[in-house]
């Protein structure tokens, strides 16, 4: 009843017949893409068990622990910007909706890796000052479990238009193929590989179906070119593979024994990943966008 007192106008609305059944038919389509994307990311750890005894759980959780904590701040950009992207597409403003997803893809992909990647050559003496050098589960599953995580945050993006603008039916036969074949591959690749499996079937689904499925849904539903979707999210590779290659030289030379070196050694490779974004991955106009956004966000 407050609700209702603070927004006189919601008196007035009335939900037809027509209206239940159509958010009834979205709603167990919503669930089961929901149900196999948990799945699919929440069972590693109980495969690992399963296979490998519960020992090597907790070697396989804390080695992935910053970049699980990173994927959680990537998938908050998603979270914030999915409303005033579907507000675009139902006022129809469709160009500024395709450039926007497009904008933000360049963003997270960016971002991501100049997280993401100094987290992957920081993590061994980030584990050894945290908890011991034998709770490092090997760099196998740092650098598998630190690509996922960033495939993982781009689908996400990718996802919320689709799911906002109530066609998440067409995303649906996807998402479970994905889920079935991440859990199926990783059976089978602990069995064989070891802690290193979970994250393997993970890479696989992405690799196999989502790479290519979510840029033709967004092709299908929005008429967003996959190629310039897929192009944004590449870019940032082009400089960070490099870059990384010179972190991981330098700290293996030079392994930080402290966590005032290992603070300020991350922080430093990070903001030098982001610069690298903000100057060989966008354009002038790019810049000059995000400046005035960045401004906005300042005043506000």
């Amino acid at each position: 009843m407050r609700g209702l007192r603070a927004y006189p106008e919601l008196r007035s609305v009335r939900v037809t017949p027509d209206d239940r059944a159509a958010l009834w038919s979205l709603s167990w389509p919503t669930l089961a893409v929901s149900l196999s994307g948990q799945i699919a990311l929440q069972s590693d750890n109980i495969v690992v068990g399963a296979f490998l005894g519960p020992a090597s759980v907790t070697a396989f959780f804390l080695t992935q622990r910053l970049a699980r904590l990173a994927l959680a701040q990537l998938e908050g950009l998603g979270i914030a910007t999915w409303a005033p992207l579907v507000e675009l597409h139902a006022q129809e403003k469709h160009d500024p909706f395709r450039q926007r997803l497009l904008d933000l893809t360049s963003l997270l992909s960016g971002v991501g890796l100049a997280t993401l990647g100094p987290i992957v050559v920081y993590n061994q003496p980030f584990m050894r000052l945290w908890v011991g050098p034998g709770y490092f589960a090997g760099y196998a599953v740092c650098v598998t479990a630190s690509i996922n995580a960033w495939l993982w945050s781009l689908s996400t993006l990718w996802s919320w238009p689709i799911s906002g603008t109530g066609r998440v039916r067409h995303w649906l036969p996807y998402a479970v193929t994905s889920a079935v074949l991440n859990i199926s591959i990783s059976v089978f690749a602990t069995i064989r590989l070891g802690v290193v499996g979970p994250l393997l079937g993970t890479l696989a689904a992405f690799v196999l179906v989502q790479s290519w499925a979510l840029p033709r849904v967004l092709w299908e539903l929005f008429s967003i070119e996959p190629r310039q979707l897929l192009g944004r999210a590449a870019v940032p590779l082009l400089w960070g593979g490099p870059y990384l290659g010179i972190l991981w030289f330098a700290v293996q030379r030079h392994p930080p024994d402290r966590w005032v070196s290992l603070g300020l050694g991350a922080a430093g490779s990070m903001a030098g990943g982001a610069a690298l974004w903000w100057f060989l991955s966008l354009t002038a106009t790019d810049r000059s966008f995000w400046t005035s956004r960045l401004r906005i966000l300042l005043r506000s």
